[in-house]
């Protein structure tokens, strides 16, 4: 097949009747036709950039290599061979190749060789000269056998008396020759793993290593891998496999094992096949020790290793080899394994990998036991992480200016300090001053001289940061000088005092924390001593509070008036409990307080009147260093108001079916029970609400807000209780006093509402009543002077702010007592009625009027001069005065008008409207002054 048939066309090359493929010198296809991709059973986008080899079934695959080393160099210029192919279904196909090499064509600038391959199938088997040329050259030993006998071959190759001293025509057809003649250890295993894998599916390879006698009695080693032939409907038809002499990789790897056990870990060998099955082919003896497998274990099912791994690194461990296994990096990772015996333990695992002819990937590894490493390192970065956190907490950072060359170093922590990143900056002289507040830098500069001229080097000066904030500093340095008294460097270090400012203001902050809060809380020093208490339990135990400032940097906490030394902090305990419950602190809590450092329980404690309260306590031990108690807190929070909810909750559980109207909804309101009391007071029935939200019988009274209200003092406290307007079924509207509890499970979440309610009406009619009695005169239904006072009070302050006036008028009944001795009381009272109506009649919505006492009256009239009072005056007077009242007649009355005087007190006010009054009367009566 000449070179020029193959490059007439693209077209001649698609279309042509036989399989064609263009190969470069590595045998990788460039081009294949659609004939060709067909007769594999492959799509040609599947088979373009494969290496051909990988599609020849082995051995054969050594000879075409062979073949197409000779093309490529020249050495020929066609070659034919008859191979087997693996299709897409993985069948076999046998078929006749002829390769040719192709004519050279630049590429980039480079000489490509490329080769095109001619593919056409045939039937049956290679010819002998063939199969003879291709065993020159394996190593490997072919054989083949039926998968209902396992123990006779049926063909081996020529080259097994050259690789094992024994002529094919030995073995074949002999079905007690391998028994005999593989070592019967060996023998009975790999018959029962051969066996296995067939029961499996027989899917990729079998392995093997063994031994087998040979002619002159010594033991030789040998590495099998076999495969199988199907037919078309997938059966397995046949085995075919190919072994080879591994007796110096074995006497190797014996020798390697002494080595091993040497090394502190374990090293292995691990394959994955194309198929996905993975074996270790060899693991050192020391598996056990690392694993708790013995290597043998290993060997035989991978999967035993990798259930040693740790749960939370496998998903890592198993992507880490799969991305070693994809790109053929080295693989290197830590980890963990859990050992039966000595549990969790560290290892690191690497291992290089390499691709075999059949595609299978083989790391060469070692694991080792990091267990004690990773145990330093942890220690180690213990010990780095403290000493960052206690430099950092210290703030102090370093440096160093050598002065001729004005190479300034700073530490991390003085980059810090300066606000910028050690990488964004490179520290000069002259850097640095720039970084300097713009207020203290010349005053820095001038301390750096006068140090450079031998003087002490201590100055404190702000540095601004990007952000706008400030940091301020404190920085001391000393300096080197030559033997000729000259500055060779300057060594100082630059203390962030910012913190320490920062820590003081938190300091503060946690006190008032503490002393703003309604629990009690105290510290105690070792020996039960109170170091502190704060406002709400020196009120709680009756201690006076505190004077001055309740902690001091110089003198510490304020012990003023707490309790004496205890000397130990049971007796502080017993001090603050009833006994037979300081007795129980004592045995049951404060051990686990002093053992994990922190206790809390419920308990109670005796107020300063002596009385039990019921609280949630927490105890907390705080240790120094070495282990010792320095310090001991309490806080305890009053829950004798919980206590008490949650009797009633009880009582309302047990009273459900009482008269008390009660329903419960769940978490999101929507109404999943009610007692008859509910349908008694609201007239629905559970039919008509159950499945319902609360909106059923809303009364829209209140607003949105006052609901939102609810729930948000519910979410906080657990309950809300107060008044509530609801809509009966029938439409009126109804007072009711409501208690809503919350009800959580015990993992907290809130699971219902529970609410009771009754009817208030009755009470606001009578509240209703009670508030006018307090407010109005019964007789005549006017303002009394205890509504009258705030009145007045509120429009005095109304006419001060906006310079509005103001005026009272004081009027008084002429000769009421005479009425009174004349016709009697009640007529009397009805002349007052009377005298009120006509009043009234006059005056304007916005004025007031009010009975003062006796038949004395006040009206305040807003937004009214003196002047305009005065005509007011004279029109109630005048309207009085023509009022005829059955029995009595004609009565007058007597007025006196006073305006409000900015900043004056109401009783300056009211006195000067009664002293008109009283004028009025003395000059005559029935007349306004």
């Amino acid at each position: 097949m000449s070179d020029n048939s193959l490059l007439i066309s693209a077209a001649i090359f698609e279309h042509a009747p036989v399989g064609l493929a263009a190969l470069d010198v590595e045998g990788v296809l460039v081009q294949v036709n659609t004939h060709f991709a067909r007769l594999l059973g492959w799509r040609i986008e599947q088979v373009e950039g494969y290496r051909l080899r990988d599609l020849i079934v082995e051995p054969y695959g050594v000879y075409f290599t062979a073949c197409l080393a000779d093309i490529a160099r020249g050495a020929q210029v066609e070659s034919r061979l008859e191979i087997p192919l693996r299709r897409g279904d993985h069948d076999i196909t046998w078929v006749n190749m002829t390769l040719v090499r192709m004519a050279e064509s630049p590429n980039e600038g480079r000489q490509r060789l490329s080769m095109i391959a001619e593919i056409r199938e045939c039937h049956g088997q290679p010819s002998q000269t063939l199969a003879d040329r291709l065993m020159q050259v394996s190593p490997d030993v072919v054989y083949t056998m039926r998968p209902d006998d396992l123990a006779t071959m049926t063909f081996v190759s020529q080259n097994m008396a050259t690789v094992t001293g024994w002529s094919p025509q030995t073995l074949i057809g002999q079905p007690d020759w391998l028994e005999e003649h593989v070592h019967p250890e060996d023998f009975q295993r790999v018959y029962g793993d051969l066996t296995r894998w067939l029961a499996r599916g027989a899917l990729g390879y079998a392995r093997f290593h063994y031994r087998q006698r040979t002619p002159e009695g010594r033991w030789q080693w040998l590495g099998d891998q076999l495969t199988t032939v199907r037919d078309s409907q997938g059966r397995i038809v046949e085995l075919v496999g190919a072994f080879r002499d591994v007796t110096d990789q074995v006497e190797i790897t014996q020798r390697l094992e002494m080595l091993a056990r040497n090394v502190p870990g374990v090293l292995f060998q691990y394959r994955q096949d194309p198929d996905g099955q993975s074996h270790f082919i060899y693991a050192s003896e020391r598996a056990l020790e690392i694993l708790g497998l013995p290597h043998e274990v290993m060997e035989a099912d991978a999967s035993k290793a990798f259930d040693r791994v740790h749960r939370d690194d496998l998903a890592p461990f198993l992507a880490s080899i799969e991305a070693s296994r994809r790109h053929l990096t080295p693989w290197q990772l830590r980890l963990r394994l859990m050992h039966p015996q000595r549990g969790e333990i560290w290892v690191e695992g690497r291992a290089s990998p390499e691709v075999e002819e059949d595609g299978s990937v083989l790391w060469h590894g070692v694991l080792l036991d990091i267990t004690r490493q990773v145990a330093a390192e942890e220690a180690l970065q213990q010990s780095r992480t403290e000493l960052a956190e206690a430099q950092q907490l210290a703030h102090l950072g370093s440096w160093i200016w050598s002065v001729a060359t004005d190479d300034l170093r700073w530490s991390d922590e003085t980059f810090r300090i300066f606000g910028v990143p050690p990488d964004a900056f490179t520290p000069t002289f002259e850097g640095f001053l720039q970084r300097v507040h713009d207020e203290d830098r010349e005053r820095v500069r001038a301390a750096v001289g006068e140090a450079l001229q031998g003087s002490p080097y201590r100055i404190g000066f702000r540095i601004p940061w990007p952000d706008g904030s400030e940091r301020v500093v404190d920085a001391r340095g000393s300096v080197e000088f030559s033997p000729s008294e000259q500055p060779l460097r300057m060594i100082g270090t630059l203390l962030d005092v910012t913190p320490l400012r920062h820590l003081e203001t938190n300091q503060k902050r946690l006190v008032a924390i503490l002393e703003h809060t309604p629990d009690v809380v105290a510290m105690l020093g070792p020996e039960g001593s109170v170091w502190y208490m704060n406002p709400a339990g020196r009120r709680q135990f009756g201690f006076p509070l505190a004077v001055g400032e309740p902690w001091q940097a110089d003198t510490g906490w304020n012990t003023w008036d707490l309790p004496p030394h205890a000397g130990t902090i049971e007796e502080t305990i017993l001090r603050f409990h009833p006994a037979a419950e300081a007795e129980r602190i004592i045995r049951e809590a404060l051990p686990i307080a002093l053992r994990d450092g922190v206790w809390q329980g419920e308990t109670r404690f005796l107020d300063a009147a002596g009385e039990e309260i019921h609280a949630s306590q927490v105890i907390i031990v705080q240790r120094d260093s070495d282990g010792a108690i320095y310090q001991a807190s309490t806080i305890l929070h009053d829950i004798t108001r919980l206590r008490a909810m949650e009797a009633e909750q009880r009582l309302l559980a047990a009273t459900f079916r009482s008269s008390q109207a009660i329903f419960i909804t769940d978490s999101a309101g929507i109404i999943q029970r009610i007692n008859p009391g509910f349908t008694t007071l609201l007239g629905y029935t559970s039919e008509q609400v159950v499945g319902q939200t609360l909106r059923i019988f809303h009364s829209f009274v209140q607003s949105p807000e006052f609901y939102k209200n609810i729930f948000d003092q519910i979410e906080e406290k657990g309950y809300w209780e107060g008044e509530i307007w609801n809509q009966h079924r029938s439409g009126k509207v109804i007072p009711l006093h409501e208690f809503i509890t919350a009800i959580y499970d015990p993992g907290g979440r809130l699971e219902h509402y529970i609410a009771t309610f009754f009817d208030i009406s009755r009470q606001k009619e009578l509240e209703s009543r009670l508030e006018y009695q307090a407010l109005y005169d019964s007789l005549t239904d006017t303002a009394n002077r205890r509504q009258l006072e705030p009145l007045m009070e509120h429009e005095a302050r109304r006419a001060s702010r906006y310079g509005n006036p103001c005026a009272l008028v004081m009027l008084d009944l002429d000769h009421f007592k005479a009425i009174n001795d004349t016709f009697g009381h009640d007529l009397g009272d009805e002349v007052l009625r009377r005298v009120v109506v006509t009043l009234k009649e006059r005056l304007r919505d916005s004025d007031v009027l009010g009975r003062w006492g006796g038949e004395e009256f006040i009206v305040m009239l807003p937004d009214t001069s003196g002047d305009h009072a005065r005509q007011m005056a004279e029109q109630l007077r005048i309207r009085v005065e023509r009022t005829e009242i059955p029995e009595v007649g004609h009565v007058t009355i007597s007025l006196g008008v006073s305006e409000y005087h900015p900043a004056e007190s109401i009783k300056d006010w009211i006195k000067r409207a009664d002293d008109a009054m009283y004028a009025a009367k003395k000059t005559g009566r029935n007349r306004v002054v």
